[in-house]
């Protein structure tokens, strides 16, 4: 399952409550190892709060029985709906898959730089900011996140110029996160793949973890960062 999206801003990791928080390339939290009754409880906490119907978790209660991963979970289903959500100007985009799972991911829109004293921060994420000159955008403290269905959650913080008629660039990596609810994951990797745009690619950082067991298996999982003069946008395994 891969999607992009568009970015004015990118995701604020603390409104997934994620945890584990380290430096980045290499240097993070061990993530949780896999957990019982009460990690199925917590999930199905998430899916009440992404309003998941009762007949759909009893669905996804049985898949993860049987270890059989969710639709959101592969390349070869397509969402049902999506849906975009804005509150305290944070947003968040909902993919649906007919099996109730789900991805999504949380977009903090930026502010100028001059306003931040006026919002108050979440969790002890800083806000992302933009300056803006003559031809140029710069993003600061930015933060890029997604959740796929509870399951596992990923997030890293990153700053970054946009040009009109230059390169654009990945200027710094900050921090990634990771969290993992019944199933273990190795470390998470955050990696400056591309720093600078080109004509035909875009500036590319990525995070990425394994997924190592559990009742559902192993997989890849990897979240992007994607920058050119057209904007930001990210793109997700």
């Amino acid at each position: 399952m891969k999607w992009m999206r568009n970015l004015t801003g990118v995701g604020l990791a603390a409104m997934l409550c994620l945890g584990g928080a380290a430096a980045a390339h290499g240097h993070e939290a061990v993530a949780e190892e896999p957990i019982g009754g009460e990690g199925i409880d917590e999930l199905q906490q998430e899916w009440d709060e992404y309003a998941v119907p009762h007949e759909d978790q009893l669905v996804l209660l049985e898949k993860l029985e049987e270890g059989v991963p969710f639709d959101a979970f592969s390349a070869e289903e397509a969402p049902v709906s999506e849906e975009v959500l804005t509150e305290g100007g944070v947003e968040r985009t909902v993919q649906r898959y007919a099996d109730g799972s789900y991805v999504v991911t949380t977009m903090e829109e930026p502010v100028d730089s001059a306003d931040n004293d006026a919002l108050a921060p979440f969790g002890t994420i800083d806000h992302c900011s933009v300056s803006v000159g003559s031809g140029y955008r710069a993003f600061n403290n930015c933060s890029v996140a997604n959740n796929w269905s509870g399951i596992i959650n990923v997030a890293f913080t990153a700053s970054y110029e946009i040009y009109s008629g230059a390169p654009s660039q990945i200027t710094n990596l900050g921090q990634v996160t990771q969290n993992c609810g019944v199933v273990s994951c190795t470390r998470p990797t955050l990696d400056l793949i591309q720093a600078q745009s080109t004509a035909s690619s875009p500036a590319i950082a990525q995070a990425q973890s394994t997924v190592t067991g559990g009742v559902l298996g192993s997989w890849e999982v990897w979240l992007q960062l994607r920058v050119s003069d057209s904007g930001a946008s990210t793109l997700t395994s």
